[in-house]
């Protein structure tokens, strides 16, 4: 990491680390991007740990997390500052990850579908109709 944003995250920590989270989540409600730098330094690292003993992947980890941040950014006009800011994240890392996990067997699903039916094997009428009907299935009829 660059020393700046190391620099920036130091200052941000000072000003904003004996924050509790209820007063994280007013400054995040507040639009203040410092408090969703407060809340990354503040819980990066037990999310991190949370995410990986489920992905068993860093780089799952990473976009897992990283989306984690970007979906409080989008939904801080509708936190609640009395609930669990803790909680809440962790909430939304466990969901960013099933679904990044559904996406990732749904696509696994198209290409071993599509290898079965693009290897050279002659072609019929039937089998034709065969990859038609499943590939409708598969792209919802388009």
């Amino acid at each position: 990491m660059p020393k700046f944003v190391l620099l920036k995250l130091w200052l941000t920590m000072h000003a904003y680390g004996t924050k509790t989270d209820q007063e994280l989540a007013f400054l995040l409600m507040a639009d203040d991007p410092e408090a969703l730098n407060a809340c990354y330094v503040r819980y990066m690292q037990s999310l991190h740990y949370f995410v990986i003993r489920m992905a068993k992947s860093p780089t799952l980890t990473e976009d897992v997390l990283q989306e984690t941040f970007v979906r409080l950014w989008q939904h801080r006009k509708q936190l609640n500052p009395s609930q669990n800011l803790k909680a809440y994240l962790f909430t939304i890392a466990h969901h960013c990850l099933l679904n990044l996990l559904k996406r990732a067997q749904h696509e696994f699903f198209i290409l071993e579908e599509l290898k079965h039916y693009s290897s050279p094997v002659e072609n019929t009428t039937d089998r034709w109709l065969d990859y038609t009907v499943k590939r409708k299935g598969i792209t919802g009829g388009h």
